[in-house]
């Protein structure tokens, strides 16, 4: 229970952070290009899963005692769910993954969750198919070689058509001279 609950204050920290922040402070306004790193991050975490490459996916995840990955309501050390992708990937042939980042939260200039909404469509090797939409919330640290996921929640939703890409921002107006 001991490992559960750090990641959830950890969580609850960032989540905390603005409040505790004078309004001056450059750290609470995200910077500018936020959600496209992001994107691309779950860009990544998408690729690695169609990939079926589980080392591709682990390698975006911090890789330690207080690594929690939490699947439907159950948590999983960073062993148990590597594990657990293994057995489960060995018998696929396909995955095709896709998601939408839907939110962002940056309580530090290294601290960041994110929030995805996604569908995943698998083949199992006897021609099977499995088909859900799911949510992905991951509390991120910035490392000098990039973020990786402390946190992980995951949870398979009822199936429901994806929700549409937020829009892209729009582009800076063009000054004359």
């Amino acid at each position: 229970m001991k490992n559960f609950l750090r990641p959830l204050l950890f969580t609850a920290l960032l989540l905390a952070a603005p409040a505790l922040r004078a309004e001056s402070d450059p750290i609470a306004s995200p910077p500018v290009g936020t959600e496209n790193e992001f994107a691309a991050y779950v860009g990544r975490i998408d690729a690695a899963i169609s990939s079926l490459k589980v080392d591709n996916l682990f390698g975006l995840f911090e890789d330690g005692p207080g690594f929690t990955f939490v699947f439907n309501a159950r948590p999983y050390s960073y062993a148990e769910i590597r594990e657990l992708h293994v057995q489960s990937w060995a018998k696929l042939s396909r995955a095709v993954v896709h998601s939408n980042l839907v939110a962002v939260a940056r309580p530090a200039a290294n601290l960041a969750t994110v929030t995805s909404v996604g569908r995943f469509e698998f083949t199992a090797k006897d021609g099977a198919k499995r088909s859900a939409t799911f949510a992905l919330t991951l509390s991120l640290i910035k490392h000098p070689d990039g973020w990786r996921a402390l946190q992980v929640h995951e949870s398979t939703l009822p199936d429901a058509p994806l929700p549409p890409p937020k829009p892209a921002p729009a582009p800076p107006p063009v000054v004359k001279k």
